[in-house]
């Protein structure tokens, strides 16, 4: 039932705040719609009665202040003006909008064809949308929700979560109301136009509602370009779908709204994560954030799977990775802690896959194994697939902690897969994000104790050791270490324990690198055990020698951690590495601390 509205209405004068506000007596209401010519106030009463109010325009803001509204109020609007889809107008007053700003959403969404405004059957004859289930539409089951587990499996790890499953900037836009989205820089959907000052309020809005009243951390941004996009050089063909665009200055990462971001004063002590690309024109912006950003380092993940599958030419590469990645981040101001360092995230194959499968298995997803990365620098070790052979599947777990042990030593913040720890597998599905299935599904009773072990153990070691976590890039110049004795900050060795020279990096036949970190408390400039490290990377088939750096007259070094077998170090009988030589096992990965004798 409708009807006319009754119940008294006060002509506010004021635009903001934007959304619904309470106040004595009643509620102010307030929405952007500046394409609009008139906009209707809905509220929607318990036995669905639809009370309707004319609103009033001020510079694009429609407003109102209504009399007797109270806390649960179901609302809505109905928005009429032009009906132009080819140019982004789809205002449509016999459909209810709901309010950008809701705080809350009741009930649930009836995919048929009344939530449309045109009808699905001409628009599928004439090839314009993808006929999609609910659930391929929004990525999504419709009743999904979210939880928190305190578990923490490997002890010491901040947890990253989803919070809401409609709080999505590019895949389900589900709440937005955004008259000008219908570019696609992100491959998932329609982008928001962030030049426009009212777009850019409600971002800022829904970031501080969610740091301010929910108290989160801070926001990692999927397909973080798409903030910095700048419209005015959008140009749209004479094409029927305005999807080819002509971008001739694509990305500015010092834009008006990036500025606001940075310096919003509820975000202002937020830690602000970028995924650094896009799939527009420009879109790879690793290292061109400012310092404010952690951003998701994609070259650490494509070098450190490069060195471990043994391709040539690598060691200069991995040098770089494991060092911060200073020759992405260092010129802009950044810090090593600017990095956030990855094998293995949601997108692609999780870590036990890695080292199982070189081909993706995608045909449950629906696109004919077409959907997906084809380049996942993954290796099988000869069989594709789960393997009955003791010595794969061995030379696979011992490969999968190379990948571990190595995301730990690096200089950086190092993020972590959720489940990996585990031996989470999704089949070889690389791409398994419309999955709710054992697909996708972490089985905790099936995890694998000596990898969980090992995992375990590793993050202790980064936690423990100053080294591991640096808050400067390395100078190589020389300070106190442990033992009093003047080192650098870092020594890159070849195999007759001096410093590696200009020639040594440009070998292709190297597949293994030797490093000591200084662990004292000038070099690393914060607390911790300030033992020095040595870490040990071998990627190589063979067993590689070293000799013993010959700063270390005065000490020896403690096994810590290694992925190979303590009896494959010949070279000395216990726990500690005191003699002139040691010879690395193939394929492995191995941290000692020094000790002073």
């Amino acid at each position: 039932m409708t009807f006319a509205a009754r119940t008294p209405v006060h002509q506010a004068d004021t635009t903001w705040p934007l959304g619904v506000t309470l106040r004595h007596g009643g509620a102010h209401f307030a929405v952007a719609a500046p394409l609009a010519s008139a906009v209707l106030l809905c509220l929607v009463d318990d036995d669905g009665a639809e009370r309707r109010f004319p609103m009033r325009a001020s510079g694009g803001v429609w407003h109102n202040d209504v009399v007797g509204v109270r806390p649960g109020q179901r609302c809505g609007y109905r928005v009429e003006g032009e009906w132009d889809p080819r140019n982004g107008l789809r205002s449509n007053p016999t459909k209810i909008l709901v309010d950008p700003y809701a705080r809350s959403i009741t009930g649930d969404v009836t995919w048929d064809a009344s939530v449309f405004g045109f009808s699905l059957e001409e628009e599928a004859l004439r090839d314009r949308v993808y006929m999609l289930t609910p659930q391929d539409a929004l990525e999504i089951p419709p009743d999904a929700g979210w939880a928190i587990s305190s578990y923490d499996s490997l002890g010491q790890v901040p947890l990253s979560v989803v919070v809401d499953s409609t709080f999505d900037w590019g895949y389900n836009t589900l709440w937005f109301f955004a008259p000008h989205e219908y570019v696609d820089f992100t491959g998932t959907g329609n982008s928001l136009n962030l030049e426009a000052p009212m777009t850019q309020q409600m971002v800022l809005d829904s970031l501080a509602y969610w740091v301010d009243e929910m108290h989160v951390d801070g926001f990692r941004f999927d397909l973080a370009p798409v903030l910095a996009r700048s419209s005015r050089y959008w140009r749209w063909d004479s094409q029927p779908r305005p999807r080819q665009i002509d971008v001739q200055d694509s990305i500015n990462l010092r834009s008006d709204f990036m500025k606001r971001l940075e310096s919003h004063p509820s975000l202002a002590r937020t830690k602000l994560f970028a995924e650094p690309w896009d799939v527009g024109p420009d879109g790879y912006q690793l290292g061109n954030f400012s310092p404010r950003w952690a951003e998701w380092n994609g070259k650490f993940r494509d070098d450190v799977r490069d060195f471990w599958r043994g391709r040539s030419a690598m060691v200069g590469p991995l040098a770089s990775r494991v060092a911060g990645s200073a020759d992405v981040f260092q010129a802009s101001g950044a810090r090593p802690t600017n990095s956030v360092n990855f094998v293995i995230n949601h997108d692609g194959f999780t870590l036990r896959d890695l080292v199982t499968y070189e081909i993706k298995k995608n045909e449950a997803n629906g696109e004919h194994n077409r959907d997906g990365a084809n380049d996942n620098r993954s290796m099988n070790f000869g069989v594709e697939g789960t393997s009955t052979v003791p010595a794969i599947e061995a030379a696979r777990l011992r490969q999968r902690k190379n990948h571990f042990l190595t995301l730990m030593v690096s200089q950086g913040v190092p993020l972590i897969s959720l489940g990996d720890e585990l031996g989470r597998t999704q089949g070889g599905n690389n791409n398994a994000y419309c999955h709710d299935s054992p697909v996708s599904w972490i089985n905790w009773s099936a995890s694998e104790p000596e990898f969980w072990n090992f995992a375990r153990q590793a993050v202790r070691a980064r936690t423990a050791f100053a080294a591991l976590r640096r808050r400067r890039f390395f100078e190589g110049t020389a300070t106190a270490a442990v033992d009093g004795d003047l080192q650098p900050d870092v020594v890159w060795l070849d195999r007759d324990g001096a410093a590696m020279d200009s020639a040594d990096w440009d070998d292709e036949w190297q597949r293994s690198i030797v490093f000591v970190l200084n662990g004292s408390l000038e070099s690393c400039g914060l607390t911790g055990s300030t033992r020095d490290v040595l870490v040990m990377l071998n990627a190589s088939t063979e067993a590689v020698t070293y000799q013993a750096p010959p700063e270390s007259a005065g000490r020896s070094w403690e096994l810590i951690l290694s992925s190979a077998e303590p009896h494959e170090f010949g070279d000395f009988p216990g726990e500690s590495w005191n003699g002139a030589t040691v010879t690395v096992p193939p394929r492995s990965a191995t941290l000692f601390a020094g000790i002073v004798r």
